[in-house]
């Protein structure tokens, strides 16, 4: 079942929601996950560019002496 279907079924019992409620759930970790992922990318970039922008100023700096 794909997302549309997921999001657009009406659940018509209790145990319908329960279902809806966890696919939910999993989806939901899903999400942390990939934003953990992201963020722990998005750290690893931000180091590599202050290594990369300290070495640029060394450079200019030499330059410029």
């Amino acid at each position: 079942m794909n997302k549309a279907t997921v999001t657009n079924a009406m659940p018509q019992q209790d145990r319908d929601y329960e279902i809806a409620v966890d696919r939910f759930l999993i989806e939901i970790e899903h999400i942390r996950s990939d934003m953990a992922e992201s963020q722990t990318r998005i750290e690893r970039l931000r180091a590599e560019t202050s290594g990369i922008l300290a070495e640029t100023r060394q450079v200019l700096s030499k330059l410029a002496a």
